[in-house]
């Protein structure tokens, strides 16, 4: 993960904004702020997250939050994975497990057979399924990820994007407690 200078930058834009000038840091600046409504602030703060093996399907839920900005892997230059996100519910199951490993044996075989005669691999990738891993690199500022983690870490949010911004969440509330907690 890289970072802004998180808490500085939301301070310093908060007293900016009031006109206040010093340089004087005081506990609670950003969080007092935060409770008045002045959000505008954490905008500043930015993260980077380098996320691997999510799968597609979560990916599709990710970059619906458009305030970010994703450079994703390519399956038309890196070609379709032979790994894939299996929910829990179907590692609980050995006879679910017995038919995810032959859709995906089945899968695989088939987009490499695609290639093999000749189809672009942006067209054989059209087999892959949506457990299909990938990898990416993502940037979202403060105000966004916190909008993300009220509506990813909620309860009835699919388990993979919960995990997920559980996750993303321990990391920035280290990291910029002022912003988070």
């Amino acid at each position: 993960m890289h970072r802004t200078d998180t808490d500085l930058l939301a301070e310093l834009a908060g007293r900016g904004c009031s006109g206040r000038t010093e340089e004087r840091f005081e506990d609670g600046f950003v969080q007092r702020r935060k409770r008045d409504g002045h959000f505008s602030i954490v905008e500043h703060a930015s993260f980077t997250f380098s996320i691997i093996g999510i799968s597609r399907a979560c990916l599709a839920q990710l970059t619906r939050h458009r305030h970010a900005s994703f450079s994703v892997e390519s399956q038309r230059y890196s070609g379709a994975q032979s790994h894939a996100v299996v929910p829990p519910s179907m590692w609980r199951s050995s006879p679910a497990m017995v038919i995810v490993r032959r859709v995906m044996a089945e899968t695989r075989a088939a987009y490499e057979q695609l290639v093999a005669l000749g189809i672009p691999k942006e067209d054989a990738r059209f087999l892959t399924v949506q457990g299909t891993t990938t990898r990416l690199l993502m940037t979202m500022n403060a105000r966004s990820l916190i909008e993300f983690f009220d509506k990813r870490m909620d309860e009835a949010a699919q388990w993979e994007i919960r995990d997920l911004a559980t996750k993303i969440h321990a990391i920035v509330i280290k990291e910029a407690p002022e912003i988070f907690s």
